[in-house]
């Protein structure tokens, strides 16, 4: 079987909801287990989604939302805290392909 090439970073987007931010936590643990770079936030893309207008998701308590929002970069972490706790989320899919298209910093 070949090998792939060692990988430099590891970029994650998905929902704004609480498994959806829990992934890349436990993404980034098994894979330092194994020498892979930490899990990092798809900051533009994540700008985006926040743009959109949230559906009903599950209320998290004020210290759960925290740990899971400390992630997130720091221009992010409130918006997406106010949204956890409460009780709303954002999938990722809201992000549609026009945005996509005419927004140039998501792409690495």
């Amino acid at each position: 079987m070949p090998r792939l090439a060692p990988s430099h970073r590891i970029v994650y987007y998905g929902d704004l909801d609480a498994e959806g931010v829990a992934i890349p936590a436990r993404a980034s643990i098994n894979g330092a287990r194994h020498g892979l770079p930490p899990v990092e936030p798809a900051t533009a893309l994540y700008r985006l989604l926040l743009a959109h207008e949230p559906t009903a998701g599950h209320t998290l308590a004020n210290e759960r939302a925290t740990s899971l929002t400390a992630w997130l970069p720091e221009e992010l972490r409130q918006a997406a805290h106010a949204l956890l706790t409460k009780g709303e989320r954002l999938a990722q899919e809201a992000t549609n392909r026009n945005e996509l298209r005419v927004e140039p910093d998501w792409r690495w």
